[in-house]
């Protein structure tokens, strides 16, 4: 019988250190462009929310020099309430995300790091 080949060990080459920085580079720019996106999302979403308030106040001063009456003071207010419950809800769904981006971020990164053999 033919006898099996014995496997060589042989040690694991520690990474160079161009592969180091790529790696490193490779994840902070993941990062950075998660954070980016993330930060442009939050910062529409409150611009629309501002734009909402200004039509809406724009379309109450038009109402009024047209003498067209409006709603009542209790609608509105009530409307007012529903909208700034709106942009809190929004407000926080970003910061929840931006949060759970930059913890996975800074794993990815730890990840990276041990790669690289840091």
């Amino acid at each position: 019988m033919a006898k099996a080949k014995k496997k060589t060990t042989r040690r694991k080459k520690a990474p160079s250190a161009q592969r180091k920085a790529t790696v490193m580079t490779k994840a902070t720019r993941d990062a950075l462009m998660k954070t980016v996106e993330l930060t442009r999302k939050a910062e529409q979403a409150k611009a629309d929310a501002e734009l909402k308030v200004f039509a809406a106040k724009l379309i109450a001063h038009i109402m009024k020099e047209a003498g067209i009456k409006g709603p009542s003071w209790t609608t509105k207010k009530k409307l007012a309430a529903r909208a700034k419950k709106k942009a809190a809800t929004a407000r926080k769904r970003a910061e929840t995300k931006a949060a759970a981006a930059k913890k996975k971020l800074r794993k990815k990164v730890s990840r990276a790091k041990k790669k690289a053999g840091m």
